[in-house]
């Protein structure tokens, strides 16, 4: 085998490795895009700490992006749209809300600003390590280990049952007390819509005390371990070679 095969394999084999790589790695990346109905959901895909949701919104009236996490760590979990928390890798270019949902799509917590001006991003944790005042509606909620739903909107969007009363907080908005944790409004009923269209654009959701939600296909697996191992041998074929 010449040095130009030994190469071309190379490539093609790395192209290979680097998508696995990907699956692997600590950040979902929005495919096409997610689901907004509660409680269908993009189901996050991969091994190990998940670290990062990266998507955008506004596009062909997409104005909510919700994803499948787990949740492993209550008292570590957090998941923010804040640049200046944690590992101040979250990114937005838009006035964010978050919303998080059992598996089953009722409500568990909400969080419209965390820190307020100028960046109007948002933070959501379990209420017992939240850095701001929690909500009379979140003050009996606690997190436990699985898995949940994550929403990704933005100002001033909220999430409604049959008879339009909003999911969340027990004044009527969450924006009524912009900067709390809010809980779940007891008198409201399943998911049922979206309000309305809100703000939008690109995000990237840091995370703590989570993990994907689904480990990927065994057949993806396979076929990428396959890459890695020959990536291997042509390597060394090129070091012989050289």
């Amino acid at each position: 085998m010449n040095r130009l095969m030994c190469a071309r394999a190379a490539a093609s084999l790395a192209v290979v490795f680097f998508s696995f790589s990907a699956a692997l790695g600590q950040a979902w990346v929005e495919i096409g895009d997610a689901p907004d109905d509660i409680p269908n959901r993009q189901d996050t895909k991969g091994v190990g700490a998940l670290t990062q949701i990266r998507g955008s919104t506004g596009a062909d009236d997409d104005w909510v992006d919700v994803y499948s996490i787990m949740i492993t760590d209550t008292t570590a979990f957090y998941a923010t749209t804040e640049e200046s928390y944690g590992n101040m890798t979250a990114s937005a270019t838009f006035d964010t809300r978050l919303f998080l949902f059992n598996e089953d799509g009722t409500p568990a917590v909400a969080n419209d600003d965390f820190i307020g001006e100028p960046n109007w991003r948002s933070f959501i944790s379990d209420p017992s390590t939240f850095p701001n005042t929690v909500a009379a509606s979140a003050a009996n909620v606690s997190l436990t280990p699985g898995k949940y739903l994550l929403a990704v909107t933005g100002y001033d969007n909220d999430p409604l049952d049959v008879t339009e009363l909003i999911l969340f907080s027990d004044t009527g908005s969450i924006s009524s007390d912009n900067l709390e944790l809010h809980g779940p409004n007891p008198d409201a009923g399943a998911f049922s819509t979206w309000e309305f269209a809100g703000e939008s654009g690109d995000y990237v959701v840091e995370l703590g005390g989570a993990e994907y939600c689904a480990i990927p296909e065994p057949a993806t697996i396979s076929i990428a371990a396959l890459g890695v191992l020959g990536l291997w041998g042509v390597r060394r074929q090129l070091r012989s070679t050289l």
